[in-house]
């Protein structure tokens, strides 16, 4: 890697920490404060309009909620899927095996048109003998099959070999040579001009069959590889990596939130012996305010003021009263009075 690119990968990595870090606080907190919130009872009567609201939509509503969250995972899956695949196939040498065949990344432009230099591909005999139309571009996803054997290579088949340097071109077969009872062939890319050299600086003077991977099958997804080279550097394993925690979190708090609020509901139909009259389900939250040892009850989002009252002042601790000093002062008043009554008689 150069410079540049470690820069980069550097940067993308600080990024994505710090947005993982970002949401992960964020919808912590918000999750948290939700979660409170339900258990002190300030959606009480939500869970029961969501509950209502639930049994009107019917069955389809709850048929479409589930689909949701199958799609939401098998969209994780595929990434995932598409992640292992990719990084399988950098290490692989550019393949994905998948039986007998494999998915190549095509990544130049050497078959996305045809050349005119390139005659044969537009001889009219050749073209209703050969397919000689199935070009594609860079960034497309290709099939290549293996051969059965060396007498299916035919003239003109597009194949995938291995270069004398280890890396996987795809060019369509020009030539056929037999030397001592055995085929060797030499390929081109349809973009590349007949004037050019051909392949042979890929494997020499010419291309054996040990060489090739196999030939193109006609399947192809373009621009995919795009996505697949993505996904192989070092930017793409973090950015699918955060995607996956984020996503993964979010699910985890969610389900806390869902099971906090089913367990609400519960708790509070046990206490009212709610019966499923909705109608006559009424909630209120009072917000008491002391102000100047008077207290003020105000219902939450009104204005109006339910009560009011004053507060009987409480002795503070210094002033504390000594009841039984008290009840002992009065007993001894008692005693005089009676001695002075006494007397009097």
């Amino acid at each position: 890697m150069s410079d540049l690119e470690i820069l980069s990968l550097i940067i993308t990595i600080v990024s994505l920490l710090c947005f993982s870090v970002v949401f992960t606080f964020l919808f912590r907190s918000y999750f948290k404060r939700e979660i409170d919130e339900v258990k002190k009872g300030y959606y009480d009567i939500d869970l029961f309009v969501e509950e209502e609201q639930n049994k009107e939509k019917g069955k389809g509503h709850k048929v479409l909620d589930i689909s949701f969250k199958v799609v939401q995972y098998v969209f994780l899956g595929a990434i995932a899927f598409l992640f292992l695949a990719s990084v399988y196939e950098r290490v692989s040498g550019g393949r994905i095996l998948i039986g007998d065949s494999t998915a190549y990344v095509i990544a130049s432009g050497s078959m996305s048109e045809k050349n005119r230099e390139n005659g044969y591909l537009y001889d009219p005999v050749l073209q209703e003998q050969y397919d000689l139309d199935n070009q594609f571009n860079t960034y497309d996803v290709i099939g290549i099959t293996r051969y059965a054997s060396q007498d299916d290579v035919s003239l003109y088949d597009v194949v995938a070999f291995t270069s004398n340097t280890g890396t996987t071109i795809v060019h369509r077969i020009v030539e056929i040579e037999n030397i001592d009872g055995t085929d060797f062939y030499i390929t081109r890319g349809d973009s590349n001009g007949a004037a050019e050299t051909d392949d042979n600086s890929f494997y020499g003077d010419y291309l054996s069959y040990e060489s090739i991977i196999g030939y193109y099958n006609g399947f192809r997804i373009p621009a995919v590889g795009a996505f697949v080279i993505f996904l192989q550097s070092g930017a793409g394993i973090v950015t699918i990596v955060s995607i996956i925690y984020c996503f993964l979190m979010f699910e985890f708090y969610r389900n806390r939130l869902d099971k906090a609020t089913e367990e609400r509901r519960t708790l509070v139909k046990d206490l009212i012996a709610y019966d499923g009259s909705f109608v006559e389900l009424k909630t209120a939250h009072v917000e008491t305010i002391t102000y100047n040892g008077k207290k003020h009850e105000l219902e939450v989002g009104k204005d109006d003021i339910l009560d009011y009252y004053e507060d009987k002042e409480e002795p503070d601790k210094g002033d504390e009263i000594d009841l039984d000093s008290k009840e002992k002062e009065h007993g001894k008043e008692n005693a005089d009075q009676g001695q002075q009554e006494g007397q009097g008689h």
